[in-house]
């Protein structure tokens, strides 16, 4: 009789617990919600600010100057489009938007004053 009555209670106190977590789930969810959306090694006051992702990468940014930079270069029409084709495929995989080649070329276009292209460095020569 008294293994019956300890497994009643234990299973009474399992209930009550089992209640008490379900209670407590939308607290819960939202805490890792929370906790999902901050960095990872971060305290739990900041990890509740949602950071905006950056734009581009940083490897991205640099090959699309770059490939403007080949674009204007490049005195072939054709391959010129090609160098944009291929940026238009890698900022395709970063957008979600419709992207065009249009799009790319007008992007390159607002683009050509603010990253002029850098002269190479020169050798002075020795005598």
């Amino acid at each position: 009789m008294v293994d019956r009555r300890r497994q009643f209670d234990l299973c009474r106190e399992e209930a009550r617990r089992v209640a008490v977590a379900i209670s407590r789930l939308p607290e819960l969810l939202a805490m890792e919600k929370a906790l999902k959306v901050g960095e990872p090694g971060e305290d739990d006051t900041l990890a509740t600010f949602k950071r905006k992702p950056p734009d581009l990468p940083p490897e991205v940014g640099r090959r699309l100057i770059a490939d403007m930079h080949a674009f204007y270069a490049e005195p072939d029409k054709n391959m010129a489009d090609e160098i944009a084709s291929g940026i238009l495929h890698m900022l395709r995989e970063h957008y979600r938007e419709k992207l065009r080649m249009s799009d790319i070329k007008d992007l390159f276009e607002a683009m050509r004053d603010k990253y002029p292209p850098k002269k190479a460095a020169t050798k002075r020569k020795t005598r």
